[in-house]
């Protein structure tokens, strides 16, 4: 009994002497860092060092980054150029894997004077979304994935794989299309639809530009008085932009497709009709949404912290964050991480949408 109350009393003295011997040795100690210089307003300096790829992502995945980072695609401040080069080098041969994976058929029409393509599985629309139908906004910046191979590669893969319609809107383009003409190009096609579906059996989403566009639709309908649709998805986007939070920052410094680093202190967002998060009461309206990207890119933390906002205003929301994965990182379908992303994106719509009788 002596033994065990002296072995017990060594213990309680070790325990309670730990925190200041651990804080007090930690610098010298292997395996710990020396705590970096920091300003009063919360900035570090931190020091070069090598970042391991996550242990999470597929050998694809990192082939894909070693690939990218060693081969970047060009820059040109030209529209029209830009468009080239990201059809050229991005778009289309990622579309081509695209279609050989996930097989469509698709039709070209307008929909409220607006161009879009309409999709539908090659082995037909699943009994329970005969009534259903999905939106998809391409990304692009705003700027590229016009003319249709931008909205083909983002409706392709979640067709085939949900079994549902999917509408791609092709919307104006920026500079020569300045806010709002995309989101009043997508509810343009939102109210045609309206005629022959009941707005919960209506979803939208996006990737990128399209993603903030999916949101930036619902706060459009809300000053409208337009019934909103049953569900989201703001993919490799956020309800804030792109410059906001510690993913803005560490994401352009390790290689992220979005190259430009912002400034350290980029005011939030006050126009809710261009970003949603401004303002409480448009969100409190906003449908079940969910939220898609990866730790590496640039919109994760406001992914996150939109997804707070909504589920502390009681609106059903979801978020998938991929280990190590970038902006927009399921547009590359070889991956399995987007194998993976599409079975969720398709798994949330089915669960959201309503089931009621077309109009």
């Amino acid at each position: 009994m002596k033994t065990r109350t002296k072995i017990a009393t060594t213990l309680a003295v070790l325990i309670a002497s730990l925190p200041a011997a651990t804080a007090a040795q930690a610098p010298a100690m292997p395996g710990f860092a020396t705590p970096p210089p920091i300003k009063d307003d919360g900035t570090v300096t931190s020091p070069s060092f090598d970042l391991p790829f996550s242990s999470f992502a597929s050998p694809e995945a990192t082939q894909a980054l070693v690939q990218r980072l060693r081969h970047p695609m060009p820059i040109d401040i030209n529209p029209a150029k830009m468009r080239q080069i990201t059809d050229d080098l991005l778009v289309k041969p990622q579309l081509e894997k695209a279609k050989a994976a996930y097989p469509t058929t698709s039709t070209k029409s307008t929909m409220g004077g607006v161009p879009v393509e309409t999709f539908l599985p090659a082995n037909g629309v699943s009994p329970a979304n005969k009534v259903r139908v999905l939106i998809s906004v391409h990304g692009g910046g705003f700027i590229t994935g016009g003319g249709g191979p931008g909205g083909a590669l983002e409706a392709i893969p979640v067709a085939a794989m949900g079994r549902i319609k999917v509408v791609a809107v092709d919307y104006r383009l920026q500079p020569e299309h300045p806010f709002p003409a995309a989101v009043e190009d997508t509810a343009a096609v939102y109210k045609e639809l309206l005629k022959t579906y009941k707005p919960e059996n209506i979803g939208i989403y996006g990737c990128s530009a399209g993603g903030i566009l999916s949101a930036q639709a619902v706060a459009w309908f809300l000053k409208e008085k337009l019934p909103v649709p049953g569900a989201i998805g703001v993919f490799c986007a956020s309800l804030y932009g792109f410059n906001l939070g510690d993913s803005a920052q560490f994401g352009p410094r390790l290689g992220s497709v979005i190259p430009i680093i912002p400034a350290a202190k980029p005011p939030f967002p006050t126009n809710p009709l261009q970003f949603p998060a401004a303002s409480k009461d448009v969100l409190r309206h906003f449908p079940a949404t969910l939220f898609l990207t990866g730790t590496r890119a640039p919109e994760a933390s406001g992914a996150a912290q939109a997804n707070l906002d909504l589920r502390e205003l009681g609106v059903k929301s979801e978020l998938y964050l991929f280990d190590g994965m970038d902006h927009g990182f399921y547009s590359d379908v070889s991956l399995p991480e987007s194998k993976r992303a599409y079975k969720l994106i398709t798994q949330f719509f089915a669960e959201n949408l309503g089931t009621g009788r077309g109009r």
